[in-house]
């Protein structure tokens, strides 16, 4: 298994991540806190997540910002909020693909996550 430093290493030698990304994993190795690397590791998995997505067309470049801006911010409740709200857009699409249910049937609930209304969303879903 790959230390994290290694892992980080690795990353940016395949392209995957520049050198600015792999700096705060390495700034946390270096800082010999086990917490510091663990955060810094997620993080950057899930910023590579992120782009990821956005370079297969999973995501658009407005669906990632805030993630992005969430993640720069440390607000991991809002990151997580995001990533919900997004499973929720990609799952209403799916049902709209298939025919399950119409694009006015989903826009009350897309309506609900825009405003971040999960209450809402809640009501509406069930």
């Amino acid at each position: 298994m790959l230390s994290p430093a290694d892992l980080v290493q690795e990353l940016v030698d395949e392209g995957r991540i520049t050198e600015a990304q792999a700096q705060p994993v390495r700034d946390a190795v270096a800082s010999g806190d086990p917490m510091q690397v663990q955060q810094a590791m997620a993080r950057l998995m899930l910023e590579s997540e992120l782009q990821g997505a956005v370079d297969a067309g999973e995501l658009t470049e407005a669906q990632a910002q805030p993630l992005r801006d969430a993640l720069a911010a440390n607000d991991y409740e809002q990151v997580e909020q995001l990533m919900a709200a997004l499973k929720i857009d990609r799952m209403l699409t799916a049902e709209v693909a298939a025919g399950e249910i119409t694009d006015a049937q989903a826009q009350p609930i897309r309506d609900a996550l825009a405003a971040n209304d999960y209450e809402q969303v809640e009501q509406l879903m069930a």
